[in-house]
């Protein structure tokens, strides 16, 4: 069974997304800020982390960067799910080896879910998982 980490401040955010993934056959953790997200990405491994940039005690960006540091963790599939649309914030993850980028207020349940298994199959891709945001032209 493939774990999923999904750490947004927001549990409206969060807990839908955490729902729908545990209805699909994932297991999935969850976390409210980047410290609880870099923690549980260091202690659980999992397979895939969905990703806000905005959060408290430590951002999405800063967790990513800890990750990109840390050699048992430099590869760990991440997909941002943010309410940014900062082209700096988006490139600056494209630049961390971010796999794709969804918006929260205009991404679907089969999105997401196509998203993820994308990800999965491949995790050095970012074709078709939002390679739109993620071009030099973002």
């Amino acid at each position: 069974m493939k774990t999923i980490l999904v750490v947004d401040d927001s549990a409206v955010c969060r807990e839908p997304m955490a729902a729908i993934l545990e209805s699909h056959g994932y297991r999935v953790l969850r976390a409210g800020d980047g410290v609880r997200g870099l923690e549980l990405a260091r202690a659980e491994a999992p397979d895939l982390i969905l990703l806000d940039i905005v959060m408290p005690r430590m951002d999405g960006l800063t967790m990513l960067q800890a990750l990109r540091e840390d050699p048992a963790h430099k590869d760990r599939c991440v997909i941002l799910v943010t309410g940014t649309t900062d082209r700096s914030c988006i490139l600056k993850a494209r630049s961390l080896g971010v796999q794709g980028y969804m918006l929260k207020t205009s991404f679907s349940v089969d999105e997401m879910l196509g998203r993820v298994r994308a990800c999965l199959a491949n995790p050095a891709a970012t074709e078709g998982i939002g390679r739109e945001a993620l071009s030099s032209e973002a």
